[in-house]
């Protein structure tokens, strides 16, 4: 008001000369008037929005609050990166911890969309409030308008993960509480994304039972005028604090290669495959990071060694105490999803960034920083290398067979020799010298048969089986351990949904007419990884509620290609998830396998408590490697292999191409059988790439009037490393014949020039061919033909007739030298008798 008076006073001064008109000083005095009105209505609502209470903004109905503010109006065409308008919070706000907070939201063509991004805290306990938080998006060209926000909670907890998983895909209604509505308190623009904040006082949840503690779903609606927009869906967890045992949880996480990632890295030694290596390095050290606290990672010593990790590495991490490396040179770290009741989860700005974490498996590419360098130094290799010598240490890691071979496969196609060589080389690959167990065996398969149990080497003393392997005999009314035995070998059997969960996978589950009635998926990335560490922390609630006082060995076994393609830091998320609850504990692998080792007695001599049933004799599936695939490798990496020996750097331009039967043996291609197939072909091509860069250079007609010559032969050379090759002579008549090969260098873009013996035995045309061979035979160059006019024996007639010649010289110089000798002594004898 003081600064309105002082204004209008000012005006007044300045104008209320009495050389200026009466109208002027009217004017000023009137805008005077309107400042000292309007200045409370502009001071008011700021003054109150300073003074009101962080907890509770803007009261709702039946004691539920709301702290909603709208984003600014987007087009329809908005990046879904774009930020929306900043949300009104109480006192300072950091802008950029806000921008990294934000989820990234997607606009969906003529479509309003509702995604519920934070649940605080994400494990409840009694008398706790809880804060939703999420995402609304207008999609269409219209104004919405009326709208409200409708949340409702489950009345009990589920009791199977089916149900839960069906709750979570929008096919089940029943048993929900009473609708608690908060109105949004403005209207939607086209193209508007909104942050929305509900907070739901712990007296209006219906949380009194307290034998019902565990998962129970929440559901936020968007309503309109009574009728439905949008919704979304997640798990609320609640944590009452009842007296049970916790079952013992180990989770196996897979290090090895995606299919798409095993076909780049068995290629040439080019660009592409530097990047691959760059963005698999990243993912790596974060799984490796993993390690320990109930998490066992499954190495492939092939990966870690295309990554440039030697015995000699690793002896220098492990002498240098395996230190770990900084935040900022391993993988990118986030705030972990446990339970937690910070603001900036509760809240999250509307100008945050996009979440670290992604509900969809990334593409190998995705799953490297944007940051990361086109190359890797060996600062890479250092990182590595230390954080394998901490798991190892740990005792939190155990390798898989070389290039994790398809054991179970191989098995059904009786390729006995090359599961023993896939076994012989991981015992000597530098992970197990330096501790890594080689124990452990993961088929691939879906159900572990006795075909593939019967070929596991000796040294394997551990299996993991699928999960619907070694099935219990008798109906239980609860999950038991998954613990089994076959013979003296233990197996390890995973649970189902808390394995699929890890993965981030749910089943699909309904009807077709739900299916098509089921809208499809809108949510934010933070909002899908929000639903999977429920699912996880709800599914072991419920394995731990079938028989609360029965202490229990779950095993969780993530798939290969989900973990191959996994977001490090959300998957430890969704760990830790696993391990934040009072009913789940970790367990190390030794502890596991003390257990598993127990059981295996207790099967032998009849006092387990679980009976299962035998395994099959042979269950082959789909997606294995297929006879005529592994015979068309090993005829083309017979044929590289060869093609490999000519050159001097056979991995720049072959790869791991002339061990092709390993290659498409990688359990791996189970998730992409058509690439695998790819293979081949694409191994030809590159053999073929270095054969046609080899080749004989042409020339003209030769003249050979010699029994014996030296033939010159010019061999040139397109590739770019030194090549060293065979050339010999193949005749299409007898009348010439080549007694050897000869042996030539070809420098690299250069031609190179030999001489070749060869012996002439007629006369006639002849067509010569010039091969380019490799040393046992097989032709790696474009062969050339040379002809030649063959005329052995005019040399020898030639010399014999200038030997003819030059004796006729002889002889008749010699008779006439004969002769003139006779006369000359004649004639002084006739001189005496005269």
């Amino acid at each position: 008001m003081t600064c309105a008076t002082n204004l209008c006073a000012k005006a007044v001064t300045t104008l209320g000369s009495g050389l200026r008109s009466r109208t002027m000083v009217t004017i000023a005095a009137l805008l005077g008037v309107v400042g000292l009105v309007a200045w409370p209505l502009i001071a008011l609502p700021a003054a109150w929005a300073d003074s009101a209470p962080a907890s509770a903004p803007g009261a709702g109905p039946a004691g539920i609050s709301a702290d909603i503010a709208p984003g600014a109006p987007t087009k329809p065409s908005i990046s879904p990166s774009a930020p929306a308008e900043k949300t009104l919070k109480t006192g300072p706000s950091d802008q950029s911890a806000e921008d990294s907070q934000t989820p990234r939201t997607k606009v969906v063509a003529d479509q309003v969309t509702l995604s519920i991004d934070a649940l605080t805290p994400e494990v409840l306990h009694s008398d706790q409030d809880l804060v939703l938080s999420g995402t609304i998006t207008n999609g269409t060209g219209q104004v919405v308008t009326g709208v409200d926000l409708v949340t409702r909670v489950q009345r009990s907890t589920e009791v199977t993960s089916l149900g839960l998983t069906k709750w979570l895909n929008g096919t089940d209604e029943s048993g929900l509480s009473d609708p608690l509505t908060v109105p949004l308190g403005h209207d939607l623009q086209p193209g508007e994304i909104t942050q929305f904040s509900i907070t739901v006082p712990a007296d209006e949840l219906p949380l009194t039972s307290a034998d019902q503690w565990g998962p129970r779903g929440i559901a936020v609606k968007l309503e309109s005028q009574g009728g439905s927009l949008a919704q979304d869906r997640s798990i609320l967890v609640w944590d009452n604090g009842a007296s049970i045992a916790p079952v013992r949880l180990t989770a196996f996480i897979p290090v090895t290669a995606s299919a798409q990632e095993t076909a780049v890295l068995a290629g040439p030694r080019n660009q592409e495959r530097k990047e691959a290596l760059t963005r698999i390095h990243s993912r790596v050290l974060g799984l490796l990071g993993m390690a320990g606290d109930g998490v066992v990672v499954a190495v492939d010593p092939a990966l870690v060694e295309a990554l440039g990790v030697t015995s000699a590495s690793l002896e220098e991490a492990a002498r240098n105490g395996g230190s770990r490396p900084s935040a900022s040179e391993g993988a990118p770290q986030a705030p972990q999803g446990g339970d937690s009741s910070s603001p900036s989860t509760a809240e999250p700005s509307a100008n945050a960034g996009p979440s670290p974490k992604s509900s969809a498996p990334p593409s190998p590419s995705a799953s490297a920083t944007a940051t990361s360098p086109p190359t890797k130094t060996p600062d890479d290799v250092t990182q590595l290398s230390a954080a394998l010598v901490r798991a190892i240490g740990t005792g939190s890691l155990v390798a898989l067979p070389w290039g994790d071979s398809d054991t179970a496969a191989l098995a059904h196609l009786q390729q006995t020799s090359l599961i023993e060589t896939a076994t012989q080389r991981t015992r000597e690959s530098a992970i197990v010298k330096a501790g890594a167990p080689a124990s452990l065996a993961w088929p691939a398969s879906s159900i572990t048969d006795s075909a593939t149990v019967d070929v596991l080497p000796q040294s394997t003393s551990t299996i993991i089986a699928s999960p619907t392997s070694l099935p219990v005999a008798d109906e239980l009314t609860y999950t038991p351990s998954g613990l089994g035995a076959l013979g003296d070998r233990a197996v390890l059997l995973p649970e189902q949904s808390l394995s699929e969960a890890l993965a981030s996978r749910t089943p699909e589950v309904g009807t077709a007419d739900q299916a098509q009635q089921a809208a499809p998926s809108t949510q934010t990335p933070q909002a899908a990884e929000l639903d999977t560490r429920q699912l996880l922390r709800g599914d072991s609630a419920i394995l731990t509620r079938q028989a609360p006082a029965l202490e229990r060995d779950i095993v969780v076994a993530m798939p290969r290609q989900a973990a191959s393609s996994a977001d490090p830091t959300a998957l430890q998320e969704r760990v830790d998830a696993l391990h934040s609850t009072s009913w789940a504990q970790p367990q190390s692998l030794s502890a596991l396998e003390e257990h598993a080792r127990a059981e295996v007695e207790a099967v032998d001599e009849g006092t387990s408590g679980i009976e299962r049933s035998e395994p099959p004799d042979r269950v082959t599936d789909n997606d294995e490697l297929p006879t005529a695939t592994l015979a068309a490798a090993a005829g083309t990496a017979s044929t590289l292999q060869s093609v490999s020996s000519v050159l001097s750097d056979p991995a720049a331009l072959l790869g791991d191409y002339t061990d092709l039967e390993a290659v498409v043996s990688s359990a791996s291609w189970r998730a992409d059988s058509a690439t695998r197939d790819a293979q081949i072909p694409t191994a030809e091509a590159a053999g073929a790439g270095v054969t046609s860069s080899l080749a004989a250079v042409p020339s003209s007609t030769i003249n050979l009037i010699s029994s014996e010559a030296q033939l010159p032969v010019r061999i040139t050379s397109s590739l770019d490393q030194n090549v060293t090759v065979q050339v010999y002579l193949v005749s299409d008549n007898k009348r010439l014949q080549v007694p050897r090969t000869t042996t030539v260098t070809v420098p690299a873009h250069q031609q190179a020039k030999v001489t070749v013996p060869i012996q002439a035995v007629g006369s006639g045309d002849v067509g010569l061919t010039v091969q380019v061979l490799a040393a046992d035979g097989t032709t790696v160059g474009t062969p050339t033909t040379v002809h030649m006019r063959v005329r052995a024996d005019w040399e020898s007639r030639g010399t014999g007739i200038i030997v003819g010649i030059l004796v006729s010289i002889v002889v008749i110089g010699t008779v006439r030298t004969v002769r003139r000798g006779r006369r000359t002594a004649v004639t002084p004898a006739a001189q005496e008798t005269a």
